[in-house]
């Protein structure tokens, strides 16, 4: 597992973010980011229902991210369509780190995706 400093770029939808990644040294890179094991609805389905739910669930997830975020990621760990898999955390006042994509499957905006580590 690796974790990394970002900064958000912006919110795809419920499941996906862009974020701009600190590599160190002053190196960033600009990634697409799957949140793993969250399955969002699609905010630009055909269906009228998951529309509207794929909307507020990108709207929250846009509420709940600062800009400054942690990632942590697999190495080489990539989804079907090639975008990194990770983990997104924000760091609150008190210094602790809450998992976001565990937040926004709690609060209901998204399911869990089974993963390998479901198995």
């Amino acid at each position: 597992m690796y974790e990394y400093k970002a900064r958000l770029v912006r919110v795809i939808d419920g499941g996906t973010i862009d974020a701009d990644i600190d590599m160190g040294f002053q190196v960033h890179i600009g990634q697409r980011i799957k949140l793993f094991g969250v399955n969002a609805p699609d905010p630009k389905s055909h269906d009228s229902v998951e529309r509207e739910k794929g909307l507020a669930s990108k709207n929250r997830l846009m509420e709940i991210l600062p800009k400054e975020i942690v990632v942590q990621t697999m190495l080489n760990k990539r989804g079907k369509v090639g975008r990194i898999l990770g983990t997104v955390l924000v760091r609150e006042e008190h210094g602790e780190l809450t998992n976001i994509n565990d937040l926004i499957i709690k609060e209901g905006f998204a399911t869990r995706y089974p993963t390998n580590e479901d198995k």
